[in-house]
């Protein structure tokens, strides 16, 4: 995937994982963009636009059917402001992109150790070939960890003071807060990435370079995962623990002290509940079930407990219904007052932090993952970012080293540009 991406030169590329098959999409024959205000179709006929829908992307499934392809696949990406219905968000330019899907001119996918090719030009498609073909040195990379608990910690730790003194005097059932971590240094992505994805155990993993925004990731979370026969996955995970360095199976048992404890327990049901009170809104209402209820999830430096939410699609619901509402999870609930609080207390935006990486087709399927656990590259700029549920229970000094927990699964194995060897 890698090497898929370095030949590819500066096209726009996805790279997802969704084990067992990994895609790579490079280029475009059509590209599908959501703003603030409107959503439009670009191909070669030009635009094609209409007015957007807040609430619903109810416009989305008619966009896509002016593909002039049959068999199209798309992949991209939904920023987490997409999730402000109100209007409001960090965003004032009614041009941002909110979500961005490329129809691919190249696509390669690769599983049980067989790679697809397809395209629209035979000469891209052969050239990709040759690379999938080409037996290269497999890079050896050194990390230069990153440190996340630099001076900014004490004004997070009063940030979250802050949102809990809200949350309990009002009620609330819980807030998502985010701390960003820059990186002042030359890194390399795709060299992160590969390392990184050797010493993390994600349900997804991507990088993408889309438009200039840069990321890399190795998520523990599925938002939504459509079948074509409209059954619909959910993965809520809430409730973490750090996981020692190399810790197997006969270490301490899975999930030791995380399941005991009170905070972590009634942080994963409400996490249980509104994902099923989500799916319900679009799913027939008896088709909904929690499977694997609070199974241990060892992801990277952490553990988590999680569970399955399943559904059936009602009558004339789609995967894009699916996925804008169980998109997204990183807010709290009430939404509205945790909307507002991450509004006052998170002085940036979040960006593609807390929103999703996303593969879709004509056969009606959608998987997209949650993108946390990633490192991020835009405008010069580098950064790690990771959040924290905050419930009445919650403690600042326990909340930021959770932040430090999820922030090493990515920050433990970044790659600078001039360490690299091969093997």
């Amino acid at each position: 995937m890698i090497r898929l991406a370095e030949a590819v030169g500066s096209d726009d590329y996805v790279i997802y994982e969704k084990p067992p098959v990994w895609s790579f999409a490079a280029g475009s024959v059509a590209e599908l963009i959501v703003t603030p205000t409107r959503s439009l179709l670009r191909d070669d006929r030009g635009d094609f636009a209409v007015s957007r829908n807040r609430r619903t992307l109810a416009e989305i499934p008619g966009l896509l059917d002016r593909i002039r392809l049959s068999d199209w696949r798309a992949y991209g990406i939904a920023m987490f402001d997409m999730s402000y219905d109100n209007g409001d968000s960090f965003h004032d330019d009614s041009d941002t992109a909110l979500v961005r899907l490329i129809i691919p001119r190249v696509e390669v996918r690769v599983a049980d150790g067989r790679a697809t090719l397809r395209g629209i030009a035979r000469a891209e498609v052969q050239a990709l070939a040759e690379v999938v073909g080409a037996a290269t040195p497999v890079p050896h990379y050194r990390s230069t960890p990153v440190d996340v608990e630099h001076e900014s910690s004490t004004g997070f730790r009063d940030l979250v003071a802050d949102v809990l003194r809200v949350i309990r005097d009002r009620g609330i059932q819980k807030v998502v807060l985010s701390r960003a971590v820059p990186i002042d240094a030359d890194v390399d992505l795709p060299a992160t990435f590969l390392l990184g994805r050797g010493h993390n155990t994600p349900a997804r993993s991507f990088m993408v370079r889309l438009d200039g925004l840069c990321a890399a990731g190795f998520s523990p979370e599925i938002i939504a995962d459509v079948s074509a026969a409209g059954q619909v996955l959910a993965q809520p995970l809430a409730g973490t623990r750090a996981l020692a360095p190399d810790q197997g199976d006969h270490d301490d048992p899975p999930g030791a002290g995380l399941l005991e404890d009170p905070k972590e327990v009634f942080e994963h049901a409400i996490a249980v509940r509104n994902s099923c009170q989500d799916m319900a809104a679009v799913c027939r209402p008896e088709s909904v079930a929690v499977t694997d209820f609070m199974m241990i999830q060892r992801r990277g430096t952490v553990q988590h407990i999680g569970s399955m939410v399943r559904g059936s699609l009602a009558p004339g619901r789609g995967p894009w219904d699916a996925f804008i509402a169980l998109f997204p999870t990183l807010i709290g609930r009430p939404r509205p007052d945790a909307y507002a609080l991450i509004r006052k207390y998170e002085t940036t935006p979040r960006g593609l932090y807390g929103g999703a990486v996303l593969a879709c087709d004509a056969a009606g399927t959608l998987d997209a993952t949650l993108v946390i656990r990633a490192l991020f590259q835009q405008d010069g700029q580098t950064w790690l970012r990771a959040g924290v549920g905050l419930v009445p229970q919650s403690t600042p000094d326990r909340e930021f080293e959770e932040t430090c927990e999820k922030l090493r699964s990515v920050a433990s194995h970044v790659v600078m540009r001039t360490t690299v060897g091969t093997s």
